[in-house]
Order: structure tokens, then C-alpha cells, then sequence
């Protein structure tokens, strides 16, 4: 059943996916080909992803869309594909294996990355010195939270990782794991930065953490997760509630095209893309000059 319930699943990932569309039986070989080489193969399983880099995914795991989707996660992956430029920063909230910070620092970037489990962050930390990337990615063995101290989370072989949230009984085993505040870790004034949060509703309190760095105009756009799961915290809403008051508005990139345009957080994706007011005029330029790269094999625009 689960094997049925998971094709089901990336056949809804192909659907919905602009690139997948364009080349429906292309996309639909390279899935069965992943999936022959899952199943028959032994791990280490690495993908082409960003230009000349590789990235090794799980078997399995959510990770495993980059082997047969080019930016899986296609708004928020393409913006930072265009928008990122050498030198710039972008913070990794909830790293996980590294798709995002790979992405990020093939573009040029530094990154400051954040994975407090252990097996997220050991093949994370083995994606960055794979590609030669130590230099230019920083790895810290912490989640993010409002105060410095230790969470509870679960730790099961799901991407789905999180803080236990009161009252919950997770069916996964869990794990006391150190959380900083981004305040404390996040230089000042640092140019180009770009933060990306996905802790599976824990967004608001990763916020709370951060109050210099959103006061930053060096803080171009945020990347957060809005499909709610804050609810299991008891604060629905709270996350953009703090980026509309920090001066940020939810925006969309439109597919295949190169204009930013006024979205409605949340919808459709389960991330939002959120840029600061007074960025978005340079952002779009910048967007609307970037070169076009390969992913998996195919050419981004």
C-alpha cells in the first residue's frame, strides 16, 4: 500500500510541476529510472543538481524528488536560482541534506546552515565537501528557536522531523537537540542575506529569535513555511503577521518568466516567498538579469 500511496504521490509531484509539464514522457522516464536504481542500487545515490555539482539523496526520503524533478520545490528554489549572486548570504533554517544550501552556494553564496539531526546533517555535511563547498558553507549542529537552550524532536526516518509540540506523543523517536537564536549567529549588516525557514510550523518561534536580523534592510527576502503546521504550536498565522510587520510582502515568480508579483501568502505552494518592500525593485532586476543554469540535466530560465 505505501509503495502505491508514494507513486501516486510523485505522480501528482509530475502534474503539478512546470518543468515535468513541459516534458511529461522525459519526466516520466527519469522517475522510472529512479526508481529501478532505489530499489536495485546501493547508496551512496547521487544526482546532478546545480551546474557542476552533485548532490546525494535518500531512498525514500523527501530528498529523493531531486533525483527525477529539477527544483522540486520550484518557486522558492527558482527565486533563489535567479536572485542570489556571489558574495550574498543566505541562512538555512532546517537544512536538512543540504538541497538548499547546495543550490544557494552553487549560485556563489555563502551559507550559514542549520541542522540540529544527526543523520540530516551528516549527509549534509557530506554534500558540502563533496562539492568543495567547506569554504563557503558553514554547518552548525543546532536548530533555531526565540532563546538558547535544548528542544525535544522527533527523529524518525521522515523529512517531517519537528519539535514536539505540548501534549503531542509522537509514534518516532525523539532526541534533546541544542537551538540558538538567529540573532546570535546571523552577522549584522551582512549584504545580500536571504533567510529560508522550514521547521514544520516552529517558523513563528525561529522569528522570534531573529528580531536584529529582521530589522536589517541587508535582509532582502525570507522563505518560510506556511502550510500549517504552526497549529500543533497553538499560533496559526504568526509567522506572516511578524514579516508584515518587519516590512515584507508575500510575492510570486512567475513560471518560466522573470516578473515578481504580488501573491497571497500560502497559496499554492506550501512555502511563501517574502521580499522586503524596499528590495524589490533590485531583486527583480536582479532576477530579470541572471544567466540561466543547469539542474538535473536540464537548462532553468
Amino acid at each position: 500500500m505505501s509503495v502505491w500511496r508514494d507513486f501516486r504521490g510523485s505522480m501528482r509531484c509530475l502534474s503539478s510541476h512546470p518543468l515535468a509539464r513541459s516534458t511529461p514522457l522525459r519526466s516520466l522516464l527519469g522517475y522510472l529510472r529512479w526508481q529501478f536504481r532505489a530499489r536495485l542500487g546501493r547508496p551512496p545515490f547521487l544526482v546532478p543538481f546545480v551546474d557542476d555539482t552533485q548532490v546525494e539523496v535518500e531512498r525514500g526520503g523527501g530528498s529523493s524528488l531531486a533525483a527525477f524533478l529539477p527544483l522540486h520545490e520550484y518557486d522558492e528554489m527558482r527565486f533563489l536560482l535567479l536572485a542570489l549572486r556571489p558574495g550574498d548570504l543566505l541562512v538555512d533554517v532546517g537544512a536538512n541534506v543540504g538541497l538548499h544550501t547546495l543550490l544557494a552556494a552553487a549560485c556563489g553564496a555563502d551559507v550559514i546552515a542549520l541542522e540540529p539531526l544527526p543523520a540530516a546533517r551528516a549527509m549534509l555535511e557530506r554534500n558540502v565537501a563533496r562539492n568543495d563547498l567547506n569554504g563557503r558553507v558553514t554547518v552548525l549542529a543546532a536548530g533555531a528557536a526565540a532563546v538558547r537552550g535544548e528542544l525535544t524532536f522527533t527523529d524518525g526516518p521522515s523529512c517531517l522531523n519537528h519539535v514536539v509540540g505540548p501534549g503531542e506523543a509522537p509514534g518516532v523517536p525523539v532526541r534533546k537537540v541544542p537551538v540558538v537564536p538567529l540573532d546570535e549567529v546571523v552577522p549584522d549588516g551582512r549584504p545580500g542575506m536571504m533567510l529560508k525557514i522550514d521547521v514544520e510550523g516552529f517558523e513563528a518561534e525561529v522569528l522570534r529569535g531573529a528580531t536584529r536580523l529582521l530589522a536589517d534592510p541587508a535582509l532582502r527576502a525570507v522563505i518560510v513555511e506556511t502550510q500549517g503546521y504552526d497549529a500543533r504550536y497553538g499560533r496559526p498565522g504568526e509567522v506572516l503577521r511578524l514579516l508584515t510587520d518587519a516590512g515584507f510582502v508575500a510575492v510570486h515568480l512567475e513560471p518560466g518568466g522573470r516578473t515578481l508579483t504580488a501573491a497571497t501568502p500560502g497559496a499554492p505552494s506550501a512555502n511563501t516567498i517574502l521580499v522586503r518592500r524596499e528590495a524589490m525593485a533590485d531583486l527583480q532586476a536582479r532576477i530579470a538579469a541572471a544567466p540561466r543554469r543547469r539542474v538535473l540535466g536540464r537548462w532553468v530560465s
